[in-house]
C-alpha cells in the first residue's frame, strides 16, 4: 500500500531507511518499525525458536502461505548451523524443502487440504527414524523431524 500509514509511502517519498514515525516527523534511520524482517523469517518462511529448547536446538517450522504468495526462500545461521525453509505453491500443490542442522530437532507443520497424502521425498509419510507424525492441528499436519534436509509435498485446500 502506499497511503499512510505504510511502508509503500515511505518507498514513494524516497526512503531508504527505516523511519521512527510514519509521517517521517523524526528519525529517518531508525529500526522503530524493523519488525518487518522477523516476520519475514518468523511467519512466511516459518523458522521460529521453541520457547522450551531457547538458541534453536529445537526449531518449529510453521510457514504461512497467503495471499497472492506463491513461495518463499529463508535461511537462518544458528550456533548449530543453517536452518533452511523454502516453499512454493503450483496450483493446489504445496512444496515445503527444510534443512535442520545436525544435533536438534524441528516440529514441522505442513499446510494441507488432504492429510492422507502428505509426502516426504517421493513417498506417502509412514512414521520412520527421522519422520515422526504428531498429530492434526487445524488445517495442518504436525511432525517431528532429525537434522536433515526434507521435501515435503501436500495438497492444498480449494478455495
Amino acid at each position: 500500500k502506499t497511503v499512510y500509514p505504510s511502508w509503500g509511502r515511505w518507498l514513494a517519498e524516497g526512503a531508504t531507511t527505516l523511519w521512527e514515525q510514519w509521517n517521517g516527523a523524526a528519525s529517518r534511520n531508525h529500526i522503530m518499525f524493523g519488525h518487518i524482517g522477523a516476520w519475514f523469517f518468523q511467519a512466511l518462511a516459518g523458522i521460529n525458536v521453541d520457547p522450551a529448547a531457547p538458541g534453536f536446538k529445537h526449531i518449529i517450522i510453521r510457514p504461512e502461505p497467503l495471499g497472492d504468495v506463491t513461495w518463499v526462500r529463508a535461511e537462518h545461521e544458528s550456533m548449530y548451523g543453517p536452518i533452511r525453509s523454502a516453499w512454493e505453491i503450483r496450483g493446489d500443490k504445496f512444496a515445503l524443502r527444510l534443512t535442520i542442522p545436525a544435533n536438534t530437532t524441528a516440529t514441522v507443520h505442513i499446510p494441507t487440504g488432504d492429510r492422507s497424502h502428505i509426502t516426504e521425498g517421493p513417498d506417502v509419510i509412514h512414521n520412520s527414524g527421522n519422520v515422526r507424525f504428531l498429530r492434526l492441528e487445524g488445517d495442518r499436519a504436525v511432525f517431528e523431524v532429525a537434522s536433515g534436509t526434507y521435501e515435503f509435498g501436500s495438497t492444498l485446500k480449494r478455495n
